[in-house]
């Protein structure tokens, strides 16, 4: 409940720093500048601007009416949503709204609030708010956007990328209890891929919806756990498969991609249609020649030439170019190269799924989640093989999710892979519940769509010894297309 309660105050930090009535965020104005403005005799009244995102600013004016309207071309000029308060020099009084309510002065503050340091409107600045949380980062017209750190008086803290006021992209956020979460945000709440840690030593790995465990996870506590959630309730249980490798299981082939890898050739139709420059933008993401390890904390920040590639059917795909190919030129034509090898993909490994694919230089390998499907260009391996690691990729991308699990006709993929007689390569053997059906899918293409390509002795090794993850493919009643299959 601490946690949540955290979280949902975060979605009313801005109107509590806002509302008219709430004095104290600007209280060092009052104690400060106001306090020396009383020894004056003067009919000159101070002007202060109380933003709706907790900034307060102040000036001077002649009168009660010329005061209020500078106060309202100073919000104007800075870009400013609040109101004007008027304080009537030499006479401790309120002329905010013409009325003669009482301030009190006198008071000592404890601690100096508002913005003390930095530029807290366009670009980085420290902030601290009236209920003693201090936030130190980036600034965007007022609010709290970009990079920054949010700690508040009872220990919790927050540090990752903010938008408008929320917690918004990735970030992790860690509370005095000792729990924890790092992962994807969306207006303030977890949303998207993402790992949480309970105080309990609970530890949740999987898909948030709305501030909640919605989708596939994995849920830790002593053993492995695979669970669909709904609402943050897990409604479906399923053991982890396998928790150890069957060693006494034989593969088919040493390496899938390499014994064969013209099951989909250069010449085979494309559904790629076109190619859309959109600008160049920062963003961040994944670069797997920073290590050996595919996790979260490897995502860089790099400038990217965007493209949106057209396909004949489903979604356009956002296709992001390092800037470390130069020119916007050289970007297009291996946006181009890899965007029609996307649009060979068969419909089930695109549509809807595949949102966006992601390409560097160098020998960092392949990638496929998130809705992406990351490329290294130096890749040994792409120029032989490259239409057979799209679609492994493109495996991780759509079907891991919805069939790792339970397919169609109530059949799983584990009892259907537990009947068959071997793994498809040591690969598959190694890491079964994360790679055996990407391993797999390039073979079920080849025996249902590409048979020609394939020797007669490959074909029959095949449907002898996998033929139930093949039933199991064949029951999906896949879209194929451009693909032409029995």
């Amino acid at each position: 409940m601490k946690k949540i309660l955290t979280i949902l105050f975060l979605s009313f930090l801005w109107y509590e720093t806002s509302n008219a009535k709430n004095e104290q965020v600007c209280d060092w104005i009052f104690n400060e500048v106001y306090a020396g403005l009383l020894k004056e005799e003067s009919n000159d009244h101070l002007f202060v601007v109380v933003g709706k995102d907790g900034r307060c600013e102040y000036g001077r004016g002649t009168d009660k009416y010329k005061g209020l309207s500078e106060c309202e071309k100073h919000k104007k000029i800075n870009l400013i949503d609040g109101i004007c308060r008027l304080f009537a020099i030499g006479e401790k009084k309120i002329a905010g709204n013409f009325s003669e309510t009482k301030f009190k002065t006198g008071e000592k503050i404890k601690k100096k609030t508002g913005c003390i340091e930095g530029n807290c409107t366009n670009g980085k600045g420290t902030f601290i708010l009236s209920n003693g949380a201090k936030y130190v980062g980036e600034w965007k017209d007022g609010k709290i956007h970009g990079e920054g750190t949010m700690e508040w008086s009872n220990g919790d803290k927050y540090t990752g990328e903010w938008k408008k006021g929320e917690m918004h992209g990735v970030g992790t956020l860690t509370w005095s209890d000792g729990g924890w979460y790092e992962g994807q945000w969306k207006n303030g709440k977890r949303h998207g891929k993402g790992t949480m840690r309970f105080s309990n030593d609970t530890k949740y790995v999987g898909q948030w919806e709305n501030d909640k465990r919605h989708g596939k996870g994995v849920s830790t506590y002593g053993y492995n756990e695979l669970n669909i959630w709904e609402n943050d309730i897990a409604v479906t249980h399923i053991k982890w498969w396998p928790l150890k490798t069957n060693n006494k299981i034989g593969y088919l082939f040493k390496n899938n991609l390499y014994h064969d890898c013209d099951i989909i050739k250069k010449k085979d139709p494309t559904t790629f249609l076109n190619l859309s420059f959109l600008g160049v933008e920062n963003i961040k993401w994944f670069d797997y020649r920073l290590s050996t390890e595919h996790s979260m904390k490897y995502e860089i920040y790099f400038d990217a030439f965007i493209f949106k590639a057209r396909f004949e059917k489903g979604k356009d795909v956002t296709i992001r170019v390092n800037s470390e190919f130069k020119t916007k030129e050289k970007a297009e034509k291996i946006a181009k190269k890899y965007a029609k090898t996307i649009g060979q993909l068969p419909s089930f490994l695109r549509v809807p799924h595949l949102l966006t694919s992601t390409i560097h230089k160098g020998n960092g390998g392949y990638g496929g989640g998130n809705s992406d499907i990351l490329i290294h260009t130096g890749t040994s391996s792409s120029s032989k093989c490259l239409e057979e690691i799209m679609i492994h990729e493109g495996a991780h991308v759509s079907i891991d999710f919805f069939y790792n699990l339970k397919g169609k006709k109530g059949i799983r993929w584990e009892d259907a892979a537990n009947k068959d007689n071997k793994y498809v390569t040591p690969y598959a053997r190694k890491n079964p519940f994360r790679e055996d059906i990407a391993e797999t899918i390039n073979w079920w293409i080849a025996v249902r769509c590409k048979q020609d390509r394939i020797s007669k002795s490959t074909y029959k090794k095949i449907v002898q010894n996998i033929p139930n993850r093949l039933e199991f493919f064949d029951n999906q009643d896949f879209d194929t297309y451009p693909l032409v299959c029995k």
